[in-house]
């Protein structure tokens, strides 16, 4: 059984591996047809008959097929978040699910990633998994170079077109007259993520969910506006339902970044590949196929175009708005995001030649300070200097200058430990402490806000890295 997790990604493996076992492969995920699923359960119900072997590649929901005499699964991409269903019903984690699977019919596991969930390197670091690191690349290639832009220092020297900058532009046009490849992601589909009124400042919602409404425009030119929560869709007039106003489109989705690309480069093959041109199975394949060939320049997506694809053509990926990824309400954000980047800079230079990974953002990208590494490997001394540890305050208890990782601000109390309320658990098995986020400095007027979530990343990790120890 092998599972990847998006269906675009199963196109370019279906194509390899019916190269080495033609007789075979087995296809099971939701874009192929009921007779199809129905033939491939059959052909597994009498798997093993006659010596017969089956490879099974899918989605998820091939885990469900009645498999017999399983022998192995790999799980690629074991990190991907697209693995755990939360809707509709049965919810359920496919990579786990396919672990205990495994565990039933005694069958080996391969988890593959080129970036870990923090889960399977906890489990590797105590023994549970069995880890094998890849030190090269394929094909021996070299780490891609990584250029950051800063858009608000490119606004203010007049070195934006829409949303591309003028170094992306003329990084683009050296990449194509090299007949080399462009990839480009934008984690936004849709033509613009959200429309306002001029007026009244209203910004249309749904009516079924209270969720903005995102703006989309057909091939013929019509737009409508689509909640990408229920799906429901709605007729795009330009005016304020409320006032009559003129609505604007604030931001750019992947409809508008392949508009402005085909404006920037009229003489690029351009194509876009995102959730919406993905429900065609027909028109997703041939785009995949069409830039395996190099018979596409530039290729625009959402995240679905940073999974394990590999292009030998592709010297040059770009991130545009790289800030919504990281800024996401999830406590994983950093590092699901981290995750997203470093796959999709693997996507480029994978021939033997040196790649460019450019990032487009606005923000200070997160970033942990000394102090702040100070103060976890503090807290990390501490917790593991004493057995039993309910509290971690460091600073001066009288006076409250120094950092109270507890709920309560007022109960600081001197040293360590303490059965009073507040402050950092530590279980025997180092709890995370991702959810701790009422962390302050009160030394003046300096809060801590942004930076809690990579305190206890941090923390995190040191945990993890020094369990054994």
């Amino acid at each position: 059984l092998y599972l990847v997790p998006e269906i675009a990604l199963s196109r370019q493996l279906e194509d390899r591996i019916s190269k080495l076992f033609p007789e075979e492969l087995l296809v099971f995920h939701s874009g192929e047809t009921m007779a199809q699923k129905r033939e491939t359960a059959s052909v597994l119900r009498s798997c093993g008959e006659a010596g017969r072997r089956c490879l099974v590649l899918g989605t998820r929901s091939a885990i469900f097929l009645p498999h017999k005499d399983l022998g192995l699964v790999i799980i690629d991409e074991e990190h991907d978040t697209s693995y755990k269903q939360d809707s509709p019903a049965p919810r359920y984690n496919g990579r786990e699910t396919a672990i205990m699977m495994a565990r039933i019919f005694a069958a080996d596991v391969i988890l593959g990633s080129a970036t870990p969930s923090l889960e399977s390197l906890y489990n590797c670091s105590v023994g549970r998994y069995g880890l094998v690191t890849l030190s090269k690349r394929y094909y021996d290639a070299a780490d891609s170079d990584i250029e950051i832009i800063d858009t608000i220092a490119e606004r203010r020297k007049n070195g934006m077109v829409g949303s591309f900058s003028r170094k992306l532009i003329d990084r683009v046009n050296h990449c194509l007259s090299l007949r080399r490849q462009v990839l480009i992601l934008r984690e936004r589909r849709a033509y613009s993520p959200v429309t306002q009124c001029q007026e009244c400042g209203v910004i249309p919602k749904c009516r079924s969910c209270n969720v903005s409404l995102s703006l989309h425009r057909r091939a013929d030119g019509t737009e409508r506006l689509v909640c990408h929560y229920c799906g429901r869709v709605y007729e795009y007039t330009g005016k304020c339902p409320e006032c009559g106003g003129a609505l604007k489109p604030l931001g750019a989705g992947t409809q508008k970044v392949e508009e402005e690309a085909a404006r920037l480069f009229p003489g690029a093959r351009i194509a876009r590949l995102d959730s919406d041109t993905a429900q065609s199975r027909k028109y997703e394949t041939e785009v995949i196929r069409q830039f395996s060939k190099g018979e596409i320049d530039i290729l625009i997506g959402t995240r679905m175009v940073a999974k394990g694809f590999d292009f030998s053509g592709l010297t040059l990926v770009a991130v545009l708005q790289a800030d919504s990824i990281l800024g996401q309400e999830d406590y994983r954000a950093d590092e699901r995001g981290l995750q997203l980047l470093e796959q999709f800079r693997g996507r480029c230079g994978r021939r033997g030649e040196k790649g460019l990974f450019v990032i487009f953002k606005q923000s200070v990208m997160n970033q942990i300070t000394p102090a702040e590494k100070n103060i976890a490997l503090h807290v990390f001394i501490i917790a593991v200097s004493c057995n039993k540890v309910n509290k971690v305050i460091i600073g001066n208890s009288d006076r409250k200058d120094g950092i109270d990782f507890g709920s309560g601000y007022g109960s600081c109390v001197e040293g360590v430990g303490g059965q009073r309320a507040g402050g950092i658990r530590f279980g025997s098995a180092f709890a995370f402490v991702g959810t701790v986020l009422k962390q302050q400095l009160i030394d003046g007027e300096t809060i801590l806000r942004n930076k809690e979530r990579n305190i206890a990343f941090f923390v995190y990790e040191t945990l993890i890295s020094s369990y054994e120890s």
